[in-house]
């Protein structure tokens, strides 16, 4: 098996608001073997470019006045223009979900056989089914979803836009952000495993990108160590006996001779680390320090420095300093010079982040595993047929019938807003064909509601993972109430018919609220190519 990677054919991709280049399109030439497409993916090179507001490193050494940054890139869902704060979830923050909630539409032509797909709203089904198809360890695979890797004994996270020195001299680097979307995760028939392009001839593959847009899917860039946002002011490993992150040692009278004076270069952590994986510091850090008192007589102060180079106390000096970390600074003093006998005290540090980040894509291919194997000559695939409807504002329930499309095993009814569904159902009534697939309204989230979702599942050909229909607020801590995020959704099967069925749906929400708007039917069909 041989990887093969093919540029876009158009254009490039704009990633930050108000952009107009959203579309990309790929070609798997004729005759040129069998493709794997489940091991198909989209490879986007997003570069972050940050706004330093900080000011100058006071007196410099190395004339480099710019900071390495640990922020993270990562997917916000956007708030509509008109928030009803009542009646919708607040997803105001990012939230844990696939990388898939970028596409908007994907199209895949064949040259011999025609349309194979036309798939809208990707972005809709496939981000709320993977509440539902993906455990919390497949939401933290690194390889289908932008996010930074967390640290799991501090309240801090280093980020995906920078490759850190924790110890040592060696220089901190930003890098490029990598994001691969595979086209198993866009559409159903990404999970073919042969599709032979001798047989099937040439495949287009269209796809529209929605990152440039305030009420959709959209990377933005998130502090993890501002001053006031960060973990300075909080225990080290939070526990409440240990030092706070911030807290810097004294630096002592002892460093000055008598009758001379001295410019320090270097300070020390209060906190000891066993290992620098659990220090919030590295090389290249732009950080803040500030003197509270004891310099006999003169000002405290506050300066912006950079770290040059760290080292991890092994104790040779004094024993209880072992696994303190040592800063040395990018400048030649705290412009601050101690006289014998003074010391300066009450020290803290906290990290100078980068006040704002824009994206942009500097490269857009798609990476294929072909073979010289001979493919099927026919294949069996699904993909959801979208069915779009507004509600009335103010509305608390909804009686509606629509028709099923021939061959359907599946439907999921969404309400998004603008992507994930999070309106506040309290019970709803499904009828196909004037026959109820159940015997009573179903209470959301009963045995009956679960056992739907189950049989869905089932009929998708895949496994219900998690039935607590939540997403994880993707900075907040596991656990916490406040850090996850509610997903309402109704998926139920559908028996497989050649005609057309009805469908009567009843949705009734929770007293006090309405719906937000929007109502999207997928229905899943089976096809054969």
């Amino acid at each position: 098996m041989n990887v093969i990677r093919y540029a876009s054919r158009q254009g490039e991709l704009d990633v930050g608001l108000g952009g107009t280049k959203k579309l990309l399109d790929f070609s798997i030439p004729a005759n040129s073997g069998t493709y794997d497409l489940s091991k198909a993916y989209v490879d986007l090179s997003i570069r972050a470019t940050f706004t330093d507001a900080a000011g100058a490193v006071h007196n410099s050494v190395s004339g480099d006045s710019n900071g390495i940054f640990a922020g993270t890139a990562e997917i916000q869902e956007g708030q509509p223009a008109a928030v009803d704060a009542n009646n919708r979830i607040d997803y105001t923050t990012a939230v844990n979900g696939d990388n898939v909630v970028l596409v908007k539409n994907c199209e895949m032509v064949s040259s011999l056989k025609g349309r194979i797909v036309a798939a809208r709203n990707v972005r809709v089904i496939r981000g709320n089914l993977a509440a539902y198809n993906k455990d919390e360890g497949d939401r933290r695979d690194e390889t289908t979803r932008v996010g930074g890797s967390r640290q799991g004994r501090n309240n801090f996270e280093f980020g995906n836009l920078a490759e850190l020195t924790g110890i040592g001299q060696e220089p901190s680097i930003q890098k490029n952000l990598g994001v691969k979307i595979y086209l198993r995760d866009i559409v159903n028939f990404g999970k073919v495993r042969n599709y032979d392009s001798g047989k099937m001839g040439r495949l287009d593959i269209h796809l529209e990108f929605e990152m440039s847009e305030e009420n959709a899917g959209r990377i933005a860039y998130r502090q993890n160590f501002s001053a006031a946002g960060g973990p300075w002011n909080e225990n080290q490993k939070l526990e409440g006996t240990l030092p706070l992150l911030n807290a810097l040692d004294n630096v002592p009278a002892a460093v000055v001779p008598g009758g001379q004076t001295a410019d320090p270069t270097s300070v020390q952590t209060t906190a000891k680390y066993t290992s620098v994986k659990d220090s919030p510091f590295w090389v290249g850090q732009k950080v803040s320090i500030s003197c509270g008192a004891g310099v006999a007589g003169a000002a405290t102060f506050t300066q912006v420095h950079k770290i040059l180079s760290i080292e991890h106390n092994d104790g040779t000096t004094v024993a209880g300093d072992k696994g303190k970390l040592v800063l040395n600074l990018d400048t030649t003093n705290l412009n601050v010079q101690l006289t014998a006998g003074q010391q300066l005290q009450q020290m803290t540090i906290v990290s100078v982040d980068a006040a704002t980040a824009t994206f942009s894509c500097d490269t857009q291919d798609l990476v294929c595993s072909v073979m010289d194997a001979p493919g099927a000559d026919s294949l069996d695939y699904s993909e959801y047929h979208l069915v779009e409807d507004n509600i009335a504002a103010a509305t608390n329930s909804i009686q509606r019938t629509y028709q099923i499309p021939p061959n359907t095993i599946n439907c999921v009814v969404l309400f998004p807003s603008p992507i994930y569904s999070h309106d506040f159902i309290s019970t709803y009534r499904v009828s196909i064909n004037n026959e109820s697939l159940t015997t009573r309204d179903v209470q959301y989230g009963s045995a009956e509601h679960v056992d739907l979702l189950r049989k869905s599942a089932v009929n998708r050909g895949m496994r219900l993972k998690d039935n607590n229909e939540e997403l994880q607020v993707d900075n907040a801590r596991q656990g916490q109430a406040a850090s996850y995020l509610k997903v309402k959704s109704i998926q139920f099967p559908v028996p497989l018919s050649s005609a057309t069925q009805l469908l009567d749906l009843e949705v009734n929400l929770d007293a006090g609220r309405t719906f937000t708007g929007r109502v999207n039917l997928f229905f899943e069909q089976v096809k054969s190519v």
